[in-house]
């Protein structure tokens, strides 16, 4: 890659410096769908009326 404004070559990542960023992505994923999952259910007076319809 090249930088419009200087033309000098990006340094690139290597394979496993990019293997790093997907685990700790995947990581990241899968931690926010743990809390997710784990919050308990709204109570029937602060769901809208279309959540009754599924």
């Amino acid at each position: 890659m090249f930088c419009a404004e200087k033309r000098q070559a990006l340094p690139t990542t290597s394979d496993a410096d990019a293997d790093a960023v997907n685990r700790h992505l995947v990581e990241e994923t899968n931690r926010i769908l743990a809390e997710i999952r784990s919050d308990p259910p709204l109570p029937l007076t602060e769901r809208t009326p279309t959540d009754s319809l599924s």
